[in-house]
């Protein structure tokens, strides 16, 4: 089977690099060389008892449902499944995160055939018990990256909405983040070159966005996470140089900065258990044996010396 590398993959890599060295010269630094790290807190500001949640994965988010399961989705790179190679894949437990289904790809029913499949997925609970799927694609109309969204009843398959959800002209909106203050949704997502900036809009169904003014944080981070509420507005989790950092806020304009050790991973998504304790997924550093992606561009599998034709 044949398969075609994504452009969020390839644009992954290249965000990884250093400026001076192109991304085809470094595959070693693709996100196909990362693992998911799992992480508990009591108080959702310092995490320990860290551990791998899943091999060759990368921008997770994890939400609690309704009916108390944890939901985790995530873009999968299983090297021995092409066709779930560079997809969104989804685990599910039922007791607090002891214990997680087997990781399957999800499928979205009626995604116009000129999208690029979903990528860089976020979920949010709506009110009546079913989850939507915020995803980054891109279609031939509007070749710019943008945000997009599909429902689902059970975390597995999801229908898509037509239509927007955000973007902005002439600019990349990837890797937004979704969180509910009262009745608004408010989603971020980091200005692509811009440190420490990010995108901020609000909606009162979650499908028609209105942008505001940018948010900002100092020093150097990126909102580049996920929103959760708390009970004292939203608390935002997002990737810095020293690891994942988090603020609050009751408008979900500004911010304050908290204190705490909460790992040194990228791109968090965390949630809270029934009983009160938070989890964290994030994507971890490279794996000691990082090196290019199994398939070519055409998604034909890559023959290296000393191993089997496959």
């Amino acid at each position: 089977m044949r398969l075609k590398l994504s452009v969020p993959v390839l644009a992954l890599a290249t965000a990884l690099l250093p400026r001076t060295a192109p991304a085809q010269e470094r595959p070693e630094r693709g996100p196909w060389n990362r693992d998911l790290y799992l992480s508990e807190s009591a108080d959702g500001r310092s995490f320990g008892n860290e551990r791998v949640f899943v091999e060759r994965g990368g921008v997770p988010t994890l939400v609690r449902d309704t009916r108390g399961r944890l939901v985790a989705a995530f873009q999968w790179f299983p090297f021995d499944q092409c066709e779930s190679f560079d997809r969104v894949a989804v685990m599910i437990s039922e007791d607090d995160g002891k214990t997680w289904s087997r990781t399957k790809t999800i499928h979205v029913e009626g995604l116009p055939a000129d999208f690029m499949r979903p990528f860089d997925p976020t979920l949010a609970v709506l009110d009546d018990g079913r989850l939507r799927l915020y995803f980054t694609s891109h279609n031939r109309e509007r070749r710019t990256p943008a945000i997009y969204s599909a429902v689902s009843a059970d975390g597995k398959r999801y229908k898509f909405e037509p239509g927007l959800r955000f973007g902005v002209e002439g600019e990349r909106v990837i890797d937004c983040a979704v969180g509910q203050l009262g009745k608004q949704w408010h989603l971020f997502a980091p200005v692509q070159g811009a440190r420490g900036e990010g995108y901020h809009a609000i909606s009162d169904d979650g499908l028609s966005f209105r942008r505001l003014e940018n948010v900002r944080i100092d020093g150097d981070r990126q909102w580049l996470g996920c929103a959760v509420t708390i009970e004292e507005g939203l608390r935002f989790f997002g990737t810095g140089r020293g690891g994942v950092w988090s603020v609050t806020s009751r408008d979900g304009a500004k911010w304050q900065l908290e204190e705490g050790s909460r790992g040194r991973h990228m791109d968090p998504g965390v949630a809270q258990t029934k009983d009160g304790h938070w989890l964290l997924i994030g994507t971890g550093p490279l794996r000691a044996e990082a090196g290019p992606p199994p398939f070519d561009p055409r998604g034909l599998p890559v023959e290296r010396p000393g191993q089997p034709r496959r």
